[in-house]
């Protein structure tokens, strides 16, 4: 294959799902000729032109500095800038984000000591999560494709007053491209980038691209990626660790229609399809003491309307968001010969989930804005089918259907609410100071059957709840933003839990029973600083978590083990409790340097039956980043930075039942590690005939080839790494 893969990203900015008045609004840009020219500079950090926006704190448009909540962002700026290898990675330059990696082509992270299906995904304003979401680490993050993302936004702490069941720990919602460039320009408008990236532990090689054109408001865009992965290569004497290789394929389609005049100016509608591909992304945690590799193949398409009214008469706007969902996962369990080649054995689990979706917010404002109402509610149905089969190449090798798969075909979970959220100005003045208090309330409602199967009967929960939110903030002269906030997260169970049957990964699973949802209690205190030379964010934190869904020993057919693995049921625990503090700077001196750190601190207890007191699971040890960067200028088309960064963890030793007995986890717990990083890019403009902008990066990671993982991690990261990227835009 070739070192180097092109691709054409058509270099634009998003128009939000939660969005203004007129969709998009990021990007400063002039006509010419029927094309074009950006006026931002694309390689400069610093640069004014192309101001951070965030949506997903409160659902609405705002700086995140003048948030309530602890919300951090990558725009497409950054993360062009950044090119990170995936989504997942990407996430390890924001504060407060750890990451699991079971395997390449995955990624979870862990944000709060939480991970899985208490964090919520979500993707231009649609909830990925679904009803077979396992319970612990999840890889479904990396089917998203970096490259075609305006924002990627994490809401650290609960959001399940604006958001329903799963966001316990936080939000993660990535924000693709979108249409603010034609609805910048009159006449017809189109752009384009090519670029590409290599790395050299694993041979990596990307392709992608994407497209624009229209006019007025009205236009089409398109998106695709290719990606091939071989086996990574570890720090220090790891070296090749096999079966680690995958591909991935992504497209994205979009149309837009704008009403530009008349009694509904600005509503528009916005029209798009998304498919994600992954192949043979390989599990080879067991490989070593079991002889067992797993190979994942995913397949997610996704086709969903976003509709957006303003009222103006009424100062409200309406936004709609209408989809429906195909996830596919063919799970292929091997065990292996002693040569680690040749298949004795093998089950493939297929599980289909078909999801349709509604979710409607209005904004409305009373009293010259002062009071800001958001109000709503959502509907998601997931129809789940399932199949097994099985061979034994050692006898037969005759492909059977099993009677009983993971799933029972026709399983259903639907879930559905409506929230009020409120926030009210006791103070405001022209000088920026604001005192602000906010409250609001969710109630949700969860339904799921499953039909029986040979040995287990029919399935039927319902469950609902309320979940509450309030704070307190003040914004001082746009300097300082102090925040108290009182914020509760709920779970409920899920068929994975409630009807699952088979090899989860680590373990057998059974169907646990009279399950219920998790809830959580959470308190923070956030404070800010805003200056000229420096921004500062600090934050404590503590939750309470009740009715904790855990896993416990259980039975099946009368026995503890199937396969080697022991069997476990998802239950209700007691209680659990996580607190910690994070703290995040970045220090502009001038001359174009910049230092930026941040540091996170976790800790996780949770009681049993018998109340004894245990870590949680998968709690994440301290770490740290810590970068120093110099942004330059050669002349006005000639521009780049130069950034030299670390990255830290401590030993994890506190470990729970379940960390003791998870072979990713080395006796003794997790060693401690650092790495030593460096990037560089440069950026020229008005090239030459139909390139207008040019840039070349290079990256070099773990410099000291460092053997390291990420604590619950089934694989090492890679050793001394080389990586290159290249654009152009036409």
């Amino acid at each position: 294959m070739n070192i180097l893969a092109f691709f054409v990203i058509f270099n634009l900015s998003s128009a939000q799902t939660v969005p203004p008045a007129k969709p998009g609004t990021e990007v400063s840009s002039t006509q010419t000729s029927g094309k074009t020219e950006k006026k931002s500079d694309v390689t400069k950090p610093n640069s004014k032109n192309d101001e951070e926006i965030v949506v997903t704190a409160r659902r609405q448009k705002e700086k995140p500095f003048e948030s309530n909540r602890n919300i951090s962002i990558l725009s497409q700026k950054k993360l062009s800038e950044l090119n990170p290898r995936t989504v997942p990675e990407a996430l390890l330059e924001l504060p407060g984000v750890f990451l699991q990696k079971t395997n390449h082509g995955g990624g979870a992270p862990i944000i709060r000591g939480m991970i899985g299906p208490r964090i919520l995904i979500m993707y231009d304003g649609v909830r990925i999560n679904n009803s077979v979401f396992r319970t612990g680490p999840l890889q479904y993050l990396n089917l998203f494709d970096q490259s075609s993302l305006h924002n990627l936004e994490v809401l650290k702490g609960a959001g399940s007053v604006l958001y329903g069941s799963d966001a316990m720990g936080g939000v993660v919602h990535s924000i693709p491209i979108g249409f603010s460039l034609i609805n910048e320009t009159k006449g017809f408008t189109y752009q384009g980038t090519l670029s590409s990236r290599f790395q050299s532990t694993d041979n990596g090689q990307m392709l992608n691209g994407n497209f624009i054109a229209g006019q007025n408001g009205v236009g089409i865009l398109g998106a695709f990626s290719f990606r091939n992965f071989e086996n990574l290569r570890g720090g220090g004497d790891i070296g090749e660790q096999i079966y680690t290789s995958y591909r991935q394929q992504n497209a994205l389609l979009s149309g837009l229609y704008t009403i530009n005049s008349g009694l509904f100016a600005g509503t528009y509608i916005k029209v798009s399809y998304l498919y994600s591909n992954m192949d043979d992304a390989g599990r080879t945690d067991k490989l070593e003491s079991k002889h067992q590799v797993t190979w994942y193949d995913n397949t997610y398409q996704m086709a969903w309307a976003a509709v957006y009214v303003p009222f103006k008469p009424l100062n409200t706007t309406l936004d709609g968001i209408f989809t429906y969902q195909k996830f596919f996962e063919r799970k292929r369990d091997n065990n292996l010969a002693d040569d680690d080649i040749a298949i004795r054995n093998s089950t493939v689990d297929e599980t289909d989930v078909s999801t349709f979706g509604v979710d409607l917010k209005l904004n409305t404002s009373l009293f010259s804005k002062k009071l800001r109402v958001r109000y709503g509610g959502l509907f998601y149905r997931d129809t789940v089918n399932a199949d097994r089969k099985t061979v034994d190449f050692e006898t037969d090798g005759i492909w059977t259907s099993s009677t009983v798969g993971v799933y029972p075909d026709s399983s259903t979970y639907s879930q559905g609410g409506g929230f009020l959220l409120s926030e009210f100005d006791l103070l405001r003045k022209l000088n920026g100071s604001r005192l602000e208090v906010s409250a609001g309330a969710r109630f949700s409602s969860v339904s799921a059957h499953a039909p029986s199967r040979e040995t287990l009967p029919a399935v039927d929960f319902s469950t609902s709840g309320m979940t509450y939110f309030a704070s307190l903030q003040y914004i001082h002269h746009r300097k300082i933003n102090v925040s108290a906030v009182f914020s509760q997260g709920m779970r409920a169970p899920n068929l994975q839990e409630a009807v699952f049957l088979g090899d989860a990964g680590k373990n057998f699973e059974i169907p646990g029973t009279a399950l219920k949802p998790e809830y959580s209690n959470n308190l923070e205190l956030l404070v800010k600083g805003n200056f000229r030379k420096l921004q500062f964010s600090i934050s404590g934190w503590y939750s309470k978590i009740t009715d904790v869904i855990g896993r416990r020993p259980g039975i099946w057919e009368g026995q503890t083990e199937i396969g080697g693995d022991a069997v476990m049921e998802s239950y209700n625990g007691t209680w659990g409790k996580l607190f910690g503090t994070s703290a995040s700077a970045r220090f502009l001196p001038g001359l174009g340097f910049e230092l930026n750190a941040h540091i996170n601190w976790v800790r996780g207890e949770q009681a049993d039956g018998d109340g004894n007191t245990t870590p949680m699971t998968r709690i994440p040890p301290l770490f740290a980043h810590m970068g120093l960067g110099w942004n330059y200028k050669l002349d006005a088309d000639r521009r780049g930075f130069v950034e030299v960064f670390g990255r830290y963890a401590s030993k994890q030793d506190r470990l729970s039942p379940e960390d003791e007995s998870d072979v990713r986890i080395p006796d003794g717990g997790t060693p401690s590690w650092y790495t030593l990083n460096a990037r560089a890019m440069m950026g020229f403009r008005n090239v030459s005939g139909a390139i207008s902008n040019l840039r070349v990066g290079l990256s070099l990671e773990n410099v000291l080839n460092k053997k390291y993982k990420y604590h619950g991690s089934g694989l090492y990261n890679a050793g001394r790494n080389f990586m290159l990227f290249f654009e152009a835009v036409f």
